[in-house]
């Protein structure tokens, strides 16, 4: 997963403190912390379609499956 798509989904969490210290470093958060993320984000359920969509294409399958 590239760093945009984390930082993406870290700018959903509406604490700055909590964004900052997952951002440092971001790769403290598997694939599933991250779609847990977007699932309880405020946001469309299309926008979390897409960035549920994105996550998987651009995660390796060995960790998805973790």
């Amino acid at each position: 997963m590239n760093d945009e798509l984390k930082k993406e989904i870290l700018s959903l969490l509406e604490s700055p403190e909590l964004r900052e210290y997952l951002m440092a470093p971001p790769e403290k958060l598997n694939c599933s912390q991250y779609a847990e993320i977007i699932c309880g984000a405020p946001i469309s359920l299309y926008r979390k379609r897409e960035l549920l969509l994105r996550l998987k294409a651009e995660t390796p399958e060995e960790e998805i499956a973790r």
